[in-house]
């Protein structure tokens, strides 16, 4: 049993103490999303160095008559 939170303490203050990558965001990018029942597009709009804005439409289909809107 301690062993176990032993691996666990030291999982969590090696996960703590990992330097991941700098990360950068691009200029702008656009992209296509598809599924099953639906398509949406979007676009990221650089706002900073490490900050981007998405925007995104999509489009879904209704597996059943009504089930997003009542019957009328």
């Amino acid at each position: 049993m301690k062993k176990k939170y032993l691996i666990l303490v030291l999982l969590a203050v090696v996960s703590v103490t990992a330097n991941a990558q700098k990360a950068s965001v691009e200029q702008s990018t656009y992209g296509i999303q598809t599924g099953v029942l639906g398509l949406w597009a979007h676009r990221e709009v650089k706002l900073s160095n490490e900050i981007a804005l998405r925007a995104e439409v999509g489009m879904d289909l209704g597996l059943w008559g009504g089930s997003f809107y009542p019957k009328s």
